[in-house]
């Protein structure tokens, strides 16, 4: 469901600027972080009602240890990597 009404540009500038690059440019720019993907998070203020819009990053983390898991080239998680 789309997300409607006023939008606000979000407090962290550097957040801000990245989302607004992203997706002035369709998702061919500044579409990675610190050489991660990134998502943009449309979120509605509980207070203000307003829409802000959130660069995040992906970072895969294991779900049993809380650390990074190990990827091979094709990104695929590698072959000793067990879910949880």
């Amino acid at each position: 469901m789309p997300l409607s009404g006023e939008y606000a540009p979000g407090t962290s500038k550097w957040a801000r600027k990245q989302a607004e690059a992203y997706e002035a440019s369709d998702g061919t720019k500044a579409a990675d972080l610190r050489g991660r993907p990134i998502i943009v998070l449309t979120s509605v203020g509980a207070k203000t009602g307003k829409l802000r819009k959130t660069a995040l990053m992906r970072a895969s983390l294991d779900p049993l240890s809380g650390r990074k898991r190990r990827e091979s080239p094709d990104n695929k998680p590698s072959p000793n990597h067990r879910e949880g």
